[in-house]
């Protein structure tokens, strides 16, 4: 079986629209070159519009629900408030890997809300690079070998007295001279000083690139097309385990087969051996290699 690709049937669905992209952090600037490449789409970005209400990575704001339901908020809201009906919003969560348990891991959505067909794509990249951190600095030399790891001043860093206050605390910051003068304030007014990575996209280069990567995800799936309607969007909703182990035939973790599913006509497809490989290697078989 193969799925067929082809990005004409989704620029044909967009064609002669114009899609908002809801951000106030410049992710446009990634996104929006993307957009007119692949579907041809002329975007725009409102000049007032609060995403931190959804949810702020420096802690003002608790975000509800998860990183998808946070994007969707963003679209609907936008529209509500300038109108149209074609809409692009990202979230990205940010964490400890959870197969290692140390690092960090970037966790970007993208979603693109068509409110005239009531349908949305979602693209989604999941990356090791991230400059994700944070420190409760001892010493300055601690906070400037912290400061190297995560790339200041190219990207910016969010001070407070201590984690998860949101009383005393600056963030954007990039300056390496006003830095070492909130280090001898904090350290002198309240013996302590928190430094952290801000993550908000217009200071990330870093988180930026996983949004680009992000998008281009959503962008390829939009050529997948579904074989019963030929709606874009054709996308995996599912990777199933159970690829047998090369020596003795057990089922492992290795993906089996991927199921896709269409957003319009809920059409199903199992598309078996998406890897090309049909046997995992027996260090991944619990029988094998217990």
């Amino acid at each position: 079986m193969t799925i067929q690709k082809s990005i004409f049937p989704a620029r044909n669905l967009f064609s002669g629209r114009e899609i908002w992209i809801a951000t106030q952090h410049q992710k446009e600037q990634v996104i929006g070159p993307l957009l007119k490449e692949h579907l041809l789409l002329d975007w725009r970005v409102p000049a007032d519009f609060d995403t931190d209400r959804f949810g702020s990575f420096s802690g003002e704001v608790q975000r509800e629900g998860n990183a998808l339901d946070a994007a969707r908020k963003k679209c609907i809201s936008l529209l509500n408030q300038f109108g149209g009906d074609l809409v692009l919003a990202s979230e990205g969560s940010f964490g400890p890997d959870p197969i290692t348990g140390f690092g960090g891991l970037d966790d970007e959505v993208v979603l693109l809300y068509d409110r005239k067909n009531q349908r949305e794509y979602v693209g989604r990249m999941l990356s090791n690079y991230t400059n994700f951190g944070s420190l409760q600095v001892e010493s300055e030399a601690s906070m400037m070998d912290f400061l190297k790891r995560v790339k200041f001043p190219s990207h910016g860093v969010i001070v407070r007295r201590f984690a998860n206050d949101n009383e005393e605390y600056l963030k954007g910051i990039k300056n390496p001279i006003l830095l070492h003068q909130l280090y001898q304030l904090y350290q002198k007014k309240f013996g302590q000083f928190y430094i952290e990575t801000d993550m908000r996209a217009l200071h990330n280069p870093t988180r930026m690139e996983v949004i680009q990567q992000a998008t281009r995800n959503l962008i390829d799936r939009l050529q997948t097309i579904c074989p019963q309607c030929e709606t874009p969007g054709f996308s995996i909703q599912k990777r199933n385990q159970g690829l047998p182990c090369q020596l003795c035939g057990s089922p492992t973790a290795g993906t089996l087969s991927h199921t896709y599913c269409c957003s319009n006509c809920k059409h199903e497809l199992i598309e078996k051996y998406p890897g090309k490989q049909k046997f995992a290697s027996p260090q991944f078989c619990d029988h094998c290699n217990p």
